[in-house]
């Protein structure tokens, strides 16, 4: 089976809007990692358009904000490495967008 790249997708918004985004994921061809508010990612988990969800409410997103450094934060671990990110967070923030896009862009496990 060819290598197939694995990607995470941040979406804290409102039901209709994570609907939008679920329709733009189900066309990836690739496994999805949605983290969405509880009941929208088990919603968009059980229609098939992602593969799995993670609970936006149950993680440190507030990690992406902060100045503790990278090895510290809990996140990075619990997102895993993932080769792509599409995210509809922390928009206009750039150091958080940066801190959040580290790991989707190198794949190596040390940022967000």
């Amino acid at each position: 089976m060819p290598w197939r790249s694995t990607i995470i997708a941040i979406h804290p918004g409102a039901l209709g809007d994570c609907i939008l985004f679920g329709r733009l994921l189900w066309d990836l061809n690739a496994p999805v990692t949605l983290v969405a508010g509880g009941a929208k990612g088990r919603l968009l988990t059980g229609m098939g358009a992602v593969d799995r969800a993670l609970d936006f409410d149950a993680l440190p997103m507030h990690e992406v904000f902060s100045d503790t450094p990278l090895p510290e934060c809990r996140l990075p671990k619990l997102l895993g490495t993932n080769a792509r990110l599409i995210s509809c967070f922390a928009g206009g923030n750039r150091l958080a967008e940066l801190r959040l896009a580290s790991d989707a862009s190198t794949g190596s496990g040390t940022g967000f």
